[in-house]
């Protein structure tokens, strides 16, 4: 899917640059490393007043690169486990931390806590992992690089209820009042059609827990409108998000 055409475009490429950008940025202020000198209340909030900068939409191409980079470092992890469990005879690495988790919560949390934790330290300590020659350079770069933390950093932070009870911004009145926004065409600047076909050509601020994370998996804000009509995007998405907004419907 998403394969025509084949040559991506200006538009799509700055969306998908600017996104990891911010990512990395986003990282370098919030992630594993600088949250250790801050509480986690002041970290969220330094965090979600950051986030005021950018459009909802900007925000889930964001969310877009989170789920891409954790996607990376469950298969990362999952392939070198069993070389950090204790019970492995030919255990190469001696970390305690990891150890003592692995025996008492099992493999579990171990997937979820360092996945979130190593996701946080950007995207130059995922560069140098995927450029590891064997299992022996991933397992020690895995080493050097091995951060946890608990909760999804960045998801939590965009949380709706959360961001909205803490900085009502103008952006927050515009969905109250179901302020049209139609497509306008593709435009660095400007809703791509996924965002605007979601959200039935009305504004929204909602994304993160108020958007379907398969979506995110194939980045379906970063594309032009002529892919996702063409390869049958459009349909799926039209599919996937009237199922969403149904099972959301029954929660309530």
């Amino acid at each position: 899917m998403l394969t025509s055409p084949a040559q991506i475009s200006t538009t799509e490429t700055r969306r998908i640059q600017r996104a990891f950008y911010r990512y990395q940025l986003f990282c370098n202020l919030f992630g594993a490393v600088i949250r250790k000198r801050h509480d986690n209340g002041t970290n969220d909030e330094r965090l979600q007043r950051f986030l005021r900068n950018f459009e909802p939409w900007e925000i889930e191409e964001i969310l877009c690169i989170n789920e891409f980079v954790q996607d990376k470092y469950k298969d990362v992890l999952d392939d070198v486990t069993w070389d950090f469990h204790p019970d492995d005879p030919e255990t190469r690495v001696r970390r305690k931390d990891l150890f003592t988790l692995l025996r008492t919560y099992g493999a579990e949390l171990f997937d979820k806590s360092y996945i979130i934790g190593m996701s946080s330290l950007g995207l130059t300590a995922l560069s140098a992992i995927f450029e590891a020659q064997g299992q022996v350079a991933l397992i020690e770069l895995v080493s050097q690089h091995v951060a946890a933390l608990d909760g999804d950093w960045l998801f939590e932070a965009t949380k709706h209820h959360k961001r909205r009870g803490r900085l009502f911004t103008d952006s927050d009145e515009a969905p109250d009042s179901q302020e049209p926004m139609p497509f306008r065409g593709d435009g660095e600047h400007l809703p791509p059609l996924a965002w605007v076909f979601a959200r039935k050509d009305t504004y929204s601020n909602l994304y993160g827990a108020y958007s379907i994370r398969s979506l995110r998996e194939w980045g379906y804000v970063m594309w032009d409108a002529s892919r996702l009509t063409s390869s049958g995007g459009a349909d799926i998405l039209n599919i996937e998000w009237e199922d969403f907004c149904t099972e959301s419907e029954d929660d309530l």
